[in-house]
């Protein structure tokens, strides 16, 4: 499916990873695609989530023509999916494992 940018999605169109999934947002007409949710200029911008997960590397796998894996939601809807929250509880414990403890000063 070819989608002609807005003036919105223009302003990135050498803007990288931001390019496609802006046009993602266009596509889903910037609204959320769970709760129904309008985004509102000058808030925060949706979250573009894989319908087909990525892994942790989706910086990757935002492509023009991969535009169909991609889906709108708000942020409080992209946050509350299963998988989101899985990789986010996988990388809090992966950064726990790399993080040097601190030893109380009380010995020291």
């Amino acid at each position: 499916m070819r989608i002609k940018p807005d003036k919105l999605t223009q302003v990135l169109r050498n803007g990288g990873r931001d390019y496609p999934r802006e046009l993602a947002r266009q596509r889903d007409k910037r609204t959320c695609q769970m709760c129904g949710k309008l985004w509102i200029i000058g808030q925060r911008r949706f979250d573009v989530h894989h319908v087909v997960g990525c892994g942790f590397k989706s910086l990757e796998y935002d492509r023009i023509k991969e535009l169909d894996n991609l889906i709108t939601y708000c942020h409080k809807c992209h946050l509350n999916l299963h998988s989101v929250r899985r990789k986010m509880q996988l990388k809090i414990g992966q950064q726990k494992l790399n993080t040097p403890t601190k030893r109380s000063s009380y010995y020291n």
